[in-house]
C-alpha cells in the first residue's frame, strides 16, 4: 500500500510541475507577441501562484505596484 501511495504522490507532483511549465510557455508566447522588441517584460501581479510562475524565467521580471 505504501508503494501505491508513494507512486501517487510522485505522479501528482510530476503533473503539477509540468502544468507550471506549460503555463509559463503560454505567458512567454503572449508577452513576446505583445512586445516583440523587448527582451525583458516587466509585469505586476498580486497572485502568488502567478508570481511563482514568473520567477522561473528571465524574460519576465516582476515589479512592485506604484504607490
Amino acid at each position: 500500500m505504501k508503494k501505491y501511495l508513494l507512486l501517487f504522490l510522485f505522479l501528482t507532483e510530476l503533473l503539477s510541475a509540468s502544468q507550471i511549465e506549460y503555463e509559463l510557455k503560454i505567458y512567454q508566447t503572449i508577452f513576446q507577441a505583445l512586445f516583440p522588441g523587448k527582451n525583458v517584460v516587466h509585469v505586476w501581479s498580486d497572485s502568488q501562484t502567478t508570481n511563482r510562475i514568473f520567477t522561473k524565467t528571465r524574460d519576465i521580471q516582476l515589479v512592485t505596484a506604484p504607490a
